[in-house]
């Protein structure tokens, strides 16, 4: 990255003699540096997002195209689901229609509804 430092000191009003003394200039090359490695780890962090996004815009269409929400464990769903978010688990402890489902560890196939607190049982 080229950094036009006569055009940056003009812009900040800062003379020549004041560009000669080291300090200034280490400052100001420091918080270009920082500025860039703020905006590389930024990058970094809306890569993530971008690459979660496409996955749950494939799973949608997934789930859009087949009408089949994809088969998991309790363990594999979500550490933070949204407020009627689906799950379809092979390993639910309870068949009960509205039950909390907490463990997994079980051998039913259930469908899950996210409640904003638990996930329950809606469908068997």
């Amino acid at each position: 990255m080229a950094v036009d430092f006569a055009r940056l000191t003009s812009s900040l009003n800062i003379s020549k003699t004041q560009t000669s003394n080291n300090s200034l200039y280490q400052s100001i090359l420091g918080l270009i540096n920082g500025t860039r490695e703020s905006f590389d780890s930024f990058t970094e962090i809306i890569k993530g997002v971008n690459d979660s996004i496409a996955k749950l815009i494939k799973r949608i269409a997934n789930i859009e195209s087949t009408g089949i929400i994809p088969e998991t464990i309790f363990a594999s769903l979500p550490a933070t689901p949204f407020d009627g978010q689906l799950a379809n688990i092979s390993d639910g402890s309870t068949q009960v229609w509205g039950a909390n489902e907490t463990t997994g560890l079980g051998a039913f196939k259930t469908l899950l509804r996210w409640n904003g607190t638990n996930w329950t049982v809606v469908g068997i």
